[in-house]
């Protein structure tokens, strides 16, 4: 059968990276800083044409990740397998490297790219915000960004180590979008507290972000599972509420 090579790129947003230049890995994802990438990457005049002059501008003045994955299959259950790993991936870093500094880093577009020309622009649907629900450019040194790699591999070590926490049923579940009602009960603290991190970043609203935060600390200091589900349910009814007295768009806090 023959092998499938799909070449992945992200472009980062809301991020800029002092000098000097290193070379930063995160999780086989090659970070690009030069503009020379991007002009060889999609220097197919059809992909550029189907780009746009504009957006493909926008993108040379970007940074990116950037992975080259070889299969042995070559199928549409192989690619869409690759398409998760690669989403899954990067989500992990704009969470992870939240631990390292407040920001806003997002990711627009996922690129995937074979080499007989095929071109698949994936949405990332990650808006993240920093802690004053606004979006601003925060900038590294690559000293923080190899942080972010300790991190996930010092979480990684504790997941590999922690037990597994036994599905407790909800009475009415978590009522947010980008918390997964069947997933969650199945998952450990960490990644738990990862999920609670991430809709605390999707979200622009304070008050909420609070309470996304106040949970992440019950899953990782509480002994009890079904403590986690009370505190969660009862800080979702306090946002729930508060908005509805206020009556408002937005609190003054």
């Amino acid at each position: 059968m023959e092998r499938m090579i799909v070449n992945s790129v992200f472009q980062l947003r809301n991020i800029k990276i002092e000098p000097p230049e290193s070379h930063f890995d995160f999780q086989h994802f090659r970070l690009m800083t030069s503009p020379d990438f991007i002009r060889d990457f999609f220097s197919d005049q059809k992909i550029a044409n189907l780009l746009g002059f504009l957006h493909c501008k926008d993108l040379i003045n970007s940074y990116h990740f950037y992975l080259r994955i070889e299969s042995d299959y070559d199928s549409d259950e192989e690619f869409s397998r690759i398409v998760t790993f690669s989403q899954e991936t990067i989500n992990s870093f704009l969470n992870l490297s939240w631990f390292t500094k407040d920001n806003s880093i997002n990711t627009h577009l996922n690129y995937l790219y074979t080499p007989n020309g095929r071109l698949i622009a994936m949405g990332t649907n990650a808006i993240f915000t920093n802690c004053t629900g606004e979006i601003s450019e925060a900038t590294f040194t690559y000293q923080e960004l190899e942080k972010v790699n300790s991190i996930s591999n010092k979480l990684n070590e504790i997941t590999d180590a922690t037990q597994e926490i036994s599905p407790t049923p909800l009475k009415k579940g978590i009522t947010t979008e980008h918390v997964n009602r069947e997933n969650y009960n199945k998952k450990n603290r960490i990644q738990r507290a990862i999920v609670f991190l991430s809709a605390a970043r999707l979200s622009s609203f304070i008050v909420s972000k609070i309470s996304l935060y106040m949970n992440i600390y019950e899953c990782l200091f509480t002994t009890d599972a079904s403590e986690i589900i009370i505190k969660c349910q009862k800080g979702w009814l306090v946002i729930t509420l508060t908005i509805k007295l206020k009556g408002l768009k937005y609190l003054n806090l």
